[in-house]
């Protein structure tokens, strides 16, 4: 097991050097390029952008690497924004709405996962349709239409406030980096979460829960979208009944990019988060220099092929 452990850790280690090398070759390009990429208010506002996505990407990484994958998590961040500014338009009490979102988040999380475990089949498709069915169900519960949120303590703490100048945004994700970095790394719960990415038949061998592995990083999954979704919502002052359009591909990018494997057993949440400022770095550069929308699209998309065939050859 040491060795494993160690095999592991230098390929990560190596993995990170390289996602560090294409980053600050990227910040270079664009620092040359723009004399505003480089200032402390443009990286306050890449950190900002990318610290909804960067959390449920961690979720999204513990459900790759359990050799699963989560469609639902951009439109359940939509639902979860409807849903907190409903609660508080409604006079909730800010504490409570985003308690009770987050458990909306879970049960759709949980119910994911029972149906793909007990259900046996196949988490892509189940998860494409609760994409539909959660999308739909955000357009009715705000009727189409925007729901502002006015709690100017909320938006402080969600998205505008700072402390030491690092926006609190910034230090929640990070925070849930190394909750989510401990668990993988240091908790048993985290080497089933590799054995069941590994080999599911294997596993069951050697004694892993299975099935309760992945119905929780299911659950997860579904939890982590939900505070993206309130973070975002508070990053809008308002839920949007679309706002999470796009999110979950968002997220798989950038553990792809991360070097996390679509066939499971191997991933960092580390490696994910250096994959979400590689596609942050990108977009917000292109943006400054006045790359249209449809060719950054074009580029991330090389970008992602990219990855993904380097990750076959490497490995």
């Amino acid at each position: 097991m040491n060795r494993v452990r160690a095999f592991v850790g230098r390929r990560e280690l190596l993995q990170q050097m390289a996602i560090l090398v294409v980053l600050v070759l990227l910040w270079i390009f664009f620092s040359i390029r723009s004399p505003y990429f480089l200032t402390t208010v443009n990286m306050a506002n890449i950190g900002r952008e990318i610290a909804a996505i960067s959390i449920v990407a961690f979720g999204m990484t513990f459900v790759m690497i359990c050799g699963e994958i989560d469609l639902s998590v951009g439109s359940l961040f939509s639902l979860c924004g409807v849903i907190l500014a409903l609660l508080m338009r409604r006079g909730m009490h800010p504490g409570l709405a985003v308690l009770v979102t987050i458990g909306v988040g879970l049960f759709f999380g949980t119910l994911n996962g029972v149906i793909v475990v007990k259900g046996k089949v196949s988490s892509l498709l189940i998860t494409l349709g609760m994409l539909s069915l959660i999308s739909g169900l955000a357009i009715a519960v705000s009727a189409g239409e925007t729901i502002p949120v006015m709690n100017k303590v909320f938006v402080y703490l969600t998205a505008r406030g700072s402390l030491l100048f690092v926006p609190l945004p910034v230090l929640y994700a990070l925070l849930a980096l190394l909750i989510a970095h401990f668990v993988l790394s240091q908790t048993k719960f985290g080497w089933d979460i590799y054995a069941t990415g590994g080999g599911l038949l294997q596993a069951r061998l050697a004694g892993v829960p299975t099935d309760r592995t992945r119905m929780a990083v299911m659950m997860i999954s579904g939890g982590v979208a939900a505070i993206g979704g309130i973070l975002l919502a508070g990053r809008l002052s308002a839920g949007l009944p679309n706002s999470g359009v796009g999110m979950e591909l968002n997220a798989i990018a950038a553990v792809v990019l991360g070097g996390t494997s679509f066939s499971g057993g191997r991933g960092s949440v580390l490696l994910t988060l250096l994959g979400a400022l590689v596609l942050a770095t990108i977009t917000n550069g292109l943006t400054l220099l006045e790359v249209g929308y449809s060719y950054q699209l074009m580029f991330k998309g090389a970008i992602i092929i990219a990855a993904v065939l380097l990750d076959k050859v490497l490995h």
